[in-house]
């Protein structure tokens, strides 16, 4: 099942691993094949941090990711498409995912995006703090941390950036909760994520370039039911590529165990994505649950030591996914 726009059965799957839900292939895509797992590194106003594409690519990296929320406000998705959309603007020939603008615009009003990943200083009083003014079942009223002013995010107006970007992957606008909301909250939020969805697909299906895969995105904060419920509804949808997002757990073992939860309803034959993740560890024991794309900021070191270690077991032609260090496989 994919969406009307896609790339036909764009995972193929090359190795899996007897111990665990481990797997290795190929995603194709319309810029190039990422090879899987793979971590992802973010580029997220259209530049990798401290690196130049050719060097981001040398580094083995198949994929970057580019934000729809922060590309919104500076320098806007006209002036990036009228150069030729992201790959053309950040001289990045391979495939780039975009994320939807969720997390960044929901961060605002409850305070959980890192300074690092919005590219700012730390928050401080004042009319240029950004802010969110309203939600409702349109979308998102915010106040830009750029300028002061009022801004709108809805599914429709974040299809229509990521369009304009040109990227390979686009990701559904969802509203992305943090760990301390109530259950009845994240509940009701989970919903409206999965009725944004909806949208986000019918936009896709009616605008979307030809070749552009669209992911839904799993939401259901800490709670097995909402987390396996939202997976199953997600991937009853027909989206393309599956993500997990939102709050994920108080420690490394809670996320682990949300996002176990998660990819055992999954479909075996769609794309995994985990947002926001990457830190070796946990990039070892996801891809045990599995994942098979990560992304994160990228810090010198610590995404090549984890990248070597999934392409040295790919090439032995029968990985087998054993956390280093560790005596025995940590399995499902």
């Amino acid at each position: 099942m994919t969406g009307s726009t896609g790339i036909a059965a764009p995972l193929s799957i090359e190795h899996r691993d007897a111990g665990s839900r481990a797997r290795a292939g190929r995603l194709r895509l319309a810029h190039g094949e990422v090879r899987t797992p793979a971590f992802v590194p973010l580029a997220t106003k259209g530049a990798v941090k401290t690196l130049e594409p050719a060097e981001v690519a040398a580094l083995g990296y198949d994929m970057v990711l580019g934000n729809a929320f922060h590309l919104l406000l500076e320098p806007g998705p006209e002036l990036v498409a009228r150069h030729g959309g992201l790959h053309q603007f950040m001289h990045w020939p391979g495939p780039i995912i975009t994320d939807s603008g969720g997390f960044q615009v929901f961060s605002m009003g409850h305070g959980t995006v890192a300074d690092e990943v919005k590219g700012r200083a730390p928050r401080r009083e004042g009319a240029r703090e950004g802010a969110i003014l309203a939600i409702d079942e349109d979308g998102v009223r915010f106040r830009s941390y750029t300028d002061g002013g009022e801004r709108f995010m809805g599914p429709e107006t974040s299809m229509e950036v990521q369009a304009a970007l040109g990227s390979d992957i686009a990701l559904a606008f969802d509203e992305c909760t943090p760990f301390h909301v109530p259950r009845e909250y994240t509940e009701r939020s989970t919903e409206r994520t999965h009725r944004w969805l909806v949208r986000c697909l019918d936009w896709h299906r009616d605008h979307g370039p030809s070749g552009r895969l669209l992911y839904g995105i799993v939401q259901g904060g800490v709670y097995e039911d909402l987390r396996r419920a939202s997976a199953r509804e997600v991937a009853a949808s027909g989206a393309d590529g599956i993500a997990i997002g939102g709050s994920l757990g108080q420690d490394k073992a809670q996320m682990h165990e949300v996002v176990g939860w998660a990819t055992k309803e999954l479909p075996e034959d769609r794309p995994r994505h985990l947002l926001g993740i990457g830190e070796v560890d946990d990039l070892i024991r996801g891809v045990e649950l599995g994942i098979d794309t990560f992304d994160c900021a990228c810090r010198p070191g610590w995404p090549d030591t984890a990248w070597c270690w999934f392409r040295t077991r790919r090439a032995a032609g029968a990985p087998t996914w054993r956390n280093p260090g560790s005596a025995t496989t940590t399995g499902r």
